[in-house]
């Protein structure tokens, strides 16, 4: 009998190592459009054609100044809360575009970290609450508390589909890459809740994005040039769109949502508020009775099988858990209490404990490394199947996100690029 020996007793496994002349570069780019934005302007990063990037490494730095007399409270994650829009641009393409990127950025904050990993980044992504001026309770990490004419800094990841790219991204074989984020209106940014009130001007500073590459030499890129006309880079990405839903509303109610893609890996339903009573407007999510359930449908097929019901919240979490990874995974934590998560249509929120009531649904055939795992929305709208035996309250923006695998098609050698999604 031949004996197969452990991994951790194979002392023959021979190692990859990178090229004796590697180095690392950490790289700080400034906007290339100017210095200072204010609410509703532009600010464009250009990104370097030399090296590979790496992309778990990409990140944002910037001052903020607030004009205010009282004080103010800013709604979602603080760090990302300006950003109404992200695009990726390589050459003339549009190859990303989410909007109401704050919306999404605070989303993957709170599904994507427990309390104690949010607790622990407080100071740079920026959570202040308005219950002790001297520490964040960890019930209430959710937007920041603001001083009169505060001035601070904030920084944080950038979710995108650079950062979520899963392999180096070679830039010496790439078009121009422009990242371009596009700045919120203040009245969007802050609530005008009965504790707080609108600034009357909001700006940054100092804007930075920061990210690393590494020089493997000319060999590496000219290997990775003689690998083809066509090379593939996986990564995934979010769009959001959304349908109103007013008040009064009850029975059968049928959302089309008509994003084509080839590949959607999960989807998440919110129910923005638009009343008096949300008081962080995109940052809040309700359910949107106390009577409802949700399911989506795509192509005849309704995901999940059963409906999630409102009255069985638990079920909801566990599902929504599934929707970002495995939940027999320790670390797939949320950030989502249960003041939060029992939010419905017609409550008062908070700022520092908004409503995050989120139905999430996996929609991934099996999650591997293989591509194109999600479901097809190509030949066919995607919709949002809500039964609810009590009427709603008030009116509701309902968001459908859904995130999709992105396939980057990359020519090394006419250094051209097109986004497979």
């Amino acid at each position: 009998m031949s004996v197969v020996l452990p991994k951790s007793v194979d002392y023959t496994e021979i190692l990859p190592a990178l090229p004796d002349n590697s180095t690392t570069v950490s790289n700080v780019i400034s906007p290339s459009n100017g210095s200072v934005f204010q609410n509703s302007s532009i600010v464009q990063f250009d990104l370097g054609s030399t090296n590979f990037l790496v992309p778990e490494s990409l990140s944002l730095r910037y001052t903020y100044k607030v004009t205010s007399a009282v004080g103010s409270q800013m709604v979602g994650l603080p760090a990302l809360a300006p950003f109404s829009r992200l695009e990726t641009i390589m050459g003339s393409s549009v190859c990303e575009s989410i909007q109401n990127y704050n919306q999404i950025s605070t989303l993957v904050a709170n599904l994507s970290m427990s309390v104690a990993e949010k607790y622990g980044q407080q100071f740079n992504l920026g959570y202040k609450s308005s219950g002790d001026a001297a520490y964040v309770p960890m019930d209430e990490l959710d937007g920041r508390l603001m001083a009169v004419n505060e001035e601070g800094s904030f920084s944080s990841t950038l979710p995108s589909m650079i950062s979520y790219s899963e392999k180096l991204i070679p830039m010496f074989a790439l078009p121009s890459v422009r990242i371009q984020l596009t700045l919120d209106s203040i009245a969007n940014m802050f609530t005008s809740g009965t504790s707080a009130v609108v600034p009357t001007g909001f700006e940054i500073a100092n804007v930075e994005l920061c990210y690393r590459t590494v020089n493997m030499g000319a060999e590496v890129e000219q290997m990775t040039r003689s690998m083809g006309d066509q090379i593939f880079i996986k990564s995934q990405s979010f769009v959001n769109s959304a349908q109103y839903l007013a008040a009064s509303t009850s029975g059968q109610i049928s959302l089309i949502f008509n994003q084509r893609l080839a590949s959607v890996k999960s989807a998440f339903v919110l129910g923005a508020g638009t009343h008096a009573t949300s008081v962080n407007k995109w940052g809040d999510s309700y359910a949107i009775s106390a009577g409802a359930d949700y399911q989506i449908q795509v192509g005849g097929i309704s995901y999940p099988q059963r409906p999630l019901r409102v009255d069985r919240k638990a079920g909801i979490m566990q599902e929504l858990r599934e929707a970002v990874g495995s939940i027999y995974d320790r670390k797939n934590s949320l950030s989502v209490n249960t003041v939060e998560f029992d939010r419905v249509n017609g409550d008062t929120s908070t700022c520092d404990q908004p409503a995050k009531f989120f139905v999430g649904v996996n929609l991934e055939k099996l999650s591997s490394g293989s591509l194109l795992t999600g479901i097809s929305t190509a030949n066919s709208p995607i919709s949002l199947l809500i039964n609810s035996s009590t009427a709603t309250t008030h009116a509701l923006n309902m968001h459908l996100i859904l995130n999709y695998d992105a396939l980057l098609q990359i020519n090394p050698t006419e250094r051209t690029v097109q986004v497979l999604m």
